[in-house]
């Protein structure tokens, strides 16, 4: 395994990606490792300490892990194309950065975000309060995890695993198979 595989690089190996998230940070004031904007459950908090809460999480976009994360997301990233506008049916940053998570692993959406922005991708953020964004990325990106998590859910259960869960079975639905009721093992 290489050291971007388990979160961290070596720091020759992130000067280019550093660069490239400050050029991405400088285009996108609000985006910090949240997302754009900070959590939700921090805006009851007095606007100084909400500040600081911002401008941490920010800086946290170029330390090492999130750099390892933003080259691995770059990398995923350029395997679809982009549409002409943007294209919500394809998912926001937050539902796209969990698919992404089962080939890259765990990214933020933040990362996630400025690795898009990093590859050309518009972005848009998905409502004026959202920490999340639209791209115009193909509907393919989204759909990668469907058909990877159905056949993931096909193989247990061929191998006679439980399956729980209506997700399940809706998603074995979008690819044709019958679905896996909760408790129903194959033969009984």
């Amino acid at each position: 395994m290489t050291s971007i595989e388990h979160g961290t690089a070596a720091a020759d190996d992130l000067a280019r990606p550093l660069a490239n998230m400050r050029a991405v940070m400088a285009s996108y004031p609000q985006l910090a490792d949240f997302g754009f904007g900070i959590y939700q459950g921090y805006r009851g908090k007095p606007l100084e300490e909400r500040l600081t809460i911002f401008e941490r999480d920010r800086a946290t976009l170029l330390d090492d892990r999130s750099l390892a994360q933003f080259m691995g997301a770059r990398q995923w990233l350029r395997q679809f194309t982009k549409t002409k506008a943007v294209n919500p049916r394809a998912g926001s940053s937050y539902g796209l950065k969990h698919v992404a998570e089962a080939d890259i692993g765990y990214v933020t959406n933040g990362v996630f975000i400025a690795a898009a922005a990093a590859e050309g991708f518009i972005v848009k953020r998905c409502r004026p309060d959202s920490p999340n964004a639209w791209f115009n990325i193909s509907s393919r990106a989204r759909s990668i995890g469907w058909r990877r998590e159905a056949e993931r859910e096909r193989r247990a259960h061929r191998l006679g695993r439980r399956v729980q869960g209506d997700s399940v079975a809706a998603l074995l639905d979008l690819v044709g198979e019958e679905p896996i009721h909760p408790g129903v093992r194959d033969g009984g």
